[in-house]
């Protein structure tokens, strides 16, 4: 990891935007109460949150994480998931918001594919009724 720290990862704010002005916002560790009405809403049980962007926490410029974020929701499309456009980042600050997906029934051997295609260190990930999980754990928990 060369910008973000897995404490940083742990600590950031993961949001969605759900439709009707419902926005879901996702911390590890924690129970997410909406998140788990929209699951059980659409009959799902599991959950992931992915990006394409800054891979293995490098910034990269504007235009090519714009080219990353699009492949990936291509990707999510092909794949005929149903997924919510959102952002994570710090509430700090130190951290630039990056452009994310909250992905509804996908398995996390299919986000965790994903997140090695597009060269992510983590995802956040997690079941209804659940707390949010960073998944890979990160070197320090192992």
């Amino acid at each position: 990891m060369t910008n973000v720290s897995w404490v940083t990862y742990r600590r950031a704010f993961y949001r969605a935007n759900a439709g009707c002005g419902n926005e879901i916002e996702i911390r590890v560790g924690k129970r997410t109460p909406a998140l788990d009405s929209l699951l059980g809403r659409e009959g799902k049980r599991r959950w992931a949150f992915l990006t394409a962007y800054n891979p293995g926490a490098r910034r990269l410029g504007a235009a090519e994480n714009r080219v990353r974020t699009n492949a990936l929701k291509s990707s999510l499309q092909s794949g005929g998931f149903l997924f919510f456009e959102g952002r994570s980042g710090s509430d700090a600050g130190d951290w630039t918001e990056e452009a994310s997906f909250l992905v509804v029934g996908i398995s996390r051997r299919e986000a965790d594919r994903l997140r090695r295609r597009f060269g992510q260190d983590a995802f956040v990930t997690g079941l209804r009724g659940g707390a949010a999980r960073l998944w890979p754990a990160g070197p320090e928990s192992h």
